[in-house]
């Protein structure tokens, strides 16, 4: 009897065209609503959702997220790929109850000029899209298994590295071409730049900034990856900035919304969240330096960056009017940007 029920209920999520459901091992329930149903139909044909995803707290990168059986994954417009997850659909509030899982689901929503846009928590990432297909429908019933990554700053995930090590990736960092510019733009601190001390840790710094040394101290272990440790410098040294220019940064950040994501470093914060706008907008600056990004897609990305974090917009047209940024081949067009 249970054989043939199953046979049967196969037969119909054929016919449905829903047999191709997301995950390895996955059971699909025929959809009630003809939304869902279309949804997952749109899934199973490898659906491809234009948009911004910010992982991990980082700046947004544009590009495309996938939606097909295999799982999902976030491919930027150069062609890689960002993110990637196996996902399974959920059955039940205790089906998967693996740590390392997480629902994806939809956060909050918000306005972008005259366009509303949508914000999907996907597991310790954001994807924000004006165009949101079936993602409505989907991501509600779906748990999250994140892939391997090569993002891991010591080569091995879990691997505690030895202090020299860890000295190394800070030094490697502070003597670049990218320390310099944040230097030229927010000064250099007294005291070369250490690591996060024990009481830190402790209170779960990942980076922090001492006013009354006048120093900078990073946590490359907990950071995890070059990207992130590049935005925590700049974070850091925004703060310094901040502290010693009060008003001048009041005044690029004044009548600046909050940030709107409840779960965005930042939020509530209005020190933490100016230190974001100033690593935001160096990461947008650096971002665009190269010749190849069109005035217009600089622009409609910059909106984005606002979006996630209030007063990047205002910051970067501040900062590229600094002599740093005097080449910066966007200068003028970000200069004259009212939008």
């Amino acid at each position: 009897m249970h054989r043939r029920r199953s046979r049967e209920l196969w037969g119909v999520i054929i016919r449905a065209g829903l047999s191709c459901a997301l995950g390895v091992g996955l059971v699909l329930i025929p959809a009630a609503c003809r939304d869902r149903a279309t949804a997952y139909r749109a899934v199973s044909a490898s659906a491809k959702v234009p948009g911004y995803f910010s992982v991990r707290g980082l700046p947004p990168v544009k590009g495309v997220l996938l939606l097909s059986p295999s799982g999902l994954e976030f491919r930027s417009a150069s062609g890689s790929t960002l993110v990637s997850y196996r996902a399974f659909r959920r059955i039940g509030p205790a089906s998967l109850s693996d740590q390392n899982a997480a629902a994806a689901s939809l956060a909050y929503t918000g306005r972008i000029g005259s366009r509303t846009s949508y914000v999907f928590r996907i597991k310790d990432g954001v994807f924000e899209t004006t165009d949101p297909g079936p993602l409505l429908h989907v991501l509600a019933d779906l748990v999250l298994f994140e892939n391997q990554t090569n993002e891991d700053l010591f080569g091995i995930p879990g691997q505690t590295p030895d202090t020299v090590a860890m000295w190394g990736a800070v030094h490697r960092l502070v003597t670049s071409p990218y320390a310099d510019t944040l230097y030229a733009l927010f000064g250099r601190p007294v005291r070369t730049t250490g690591l996060v001390g024990a009481r830190g840790a402790r209170e779960g710094n990942l980076a922090e900034y001492v006013r009354s040394r006048d120093s900078v101290a990073l946590d490359p272990v907990r950071i995890g990856s070059e990207v992130r440790l590049r935005h925590a410098l700049a974070h850091e040294l925004g703060h310094r900035w901040e502290q010693q220019a009060p008003r001048q940064v009041d005044s690029i950040m004044f009548r600046v919304s909050e940030i709107n994501d409840r779960e965005r470093y930042g939020h509530q914060s209005a020190s933490e969240q100016r230190a974001e706008a100033i690593a935001f907008a160096v990461h947008f600056l650096q971002s665009t330096a190269g010749d190849a990004v069109l005035p217009r897609d600089a622009v409609e990305w910059l909106q984005h960056y606002d979006f996630l974090i209030p007063g990047t917009r205002s910051m970067v047209r501040y900062l590229v009017g600094r002599p740093t940024y005097a080449h910066h081949p966007l200068r003028v067009v970000l200069l004259s940007d009212a939008s």
